[in-house]
């Protein structure tokens, strides 16, 4: 008799650190994977460009447009896609259309040494900015 409480307590518990276990495994992979809205990110790609291209104010205020265009477009073509069919379609160049009239905005914007430099470092660029909390 004593056995069969302390297995059923055994299984009990084991069963309750399984689901508390994969609780909080969804709970992670929201915050993990929470979409950052356009504006979140226009902000926070603005904070990285002064810092990395130096720009100035009214480049600052020609950029937000662009950029909340961009961040905008591509939120509203990916939504209600998994993360594996968003990477698809940047794969695939489905994403190439927005961010060539982003490109061309910013060629009116930039100087030559930061449009030279946004060309060279604007992919890992982006990644910085999709991972910056």
């Amino acid at each position: 008799m004593m056995k069969k409480l302390m297995l059923s307590l055994f299984v009990l518990l084991l069963t309750a650190g399984s689901i508390n276990a994969q609780s909080a495994m969804v709970v992670g992979a929201g915050a993990n994977t929470e979409q950052k809205k356009p504006h979140e990110l226009t902000k926070i790609t603005l904070l990285k460009l002064q810092s990395d291209l130096s720009i100035t104010n009214p480049q600052g205020g020609k950029l937000y447009p662009v950029f909340l265009e961009y961040f905008t477009a591509r939120a509203n073509a990916s939504e209600g896609l998994s993360t594996s069919e968003v990477e698809a379609k940047e794969t695939q160049g489905s994403f190439t259309e927005i961010a060539n009239k982003r490109d061309s905005q910013l060629e009116t914007i930039f100087t030559a040494q930061q449009l030279t430099k946004w060309k060279q470092t604007s992919a890992e660029f982006l990644k910085v900015v999709y991972a910056t909390k």
